[in-house]
């Protein structure tokens, strides 16, 4: 895990959104997610790789750590929107004190994309 970040780190704007939200009547899949909060962080990008799929294509996926403020509210479950991108939470978002006892989050986080 990284350092916390200062405050003029936090530079990109994300959005948390539920994975949950209206469901289509016949195919059960979420129609539209709900925002949940907007706010700035700081992100890193991780270690990434290639895959196959199953239609005989590739999937790279991309890991990212992001840092935030701390919001009790933002989950696992959610995923995150940055401009264009959507990110997958991986793990429990990570309560993290500083030395000024402020909370921050420590969120991993990966992007999947296909070709």
């Amino acid at each position: 895990m990284a350092t916390i970040p200062r405050a003029q780190q936090l530079k990109e704007y994300i959005t948390f959104q539920t994975k949950s939200g209206a469901r289509n009547a016949v195919t059960n899949i979420a129609v539209s997610p709900t925002t949940y909060a907007s706010c700035y962080a700081r992100i890193t990008e991780l270690g990434g790789g290639i895959e196959e799929t199953s239609h005989g294509g590739e999937a790279q996926r991309q890991g990212y750590e992001i840092w935030c403020r701390y919001d009790s509210g933002i989950t696992g479950f959610m995923q995150i929107l940055w401009g264009t991108r959507h990110f997958v939470i991986t793990a429990p978002p990570q309560e993290v004190r500083d030395y000024n006892n402020r909370r921050w989050l420590a969120i991993q986080a990966e992007e999947v994309t296909e070709s």
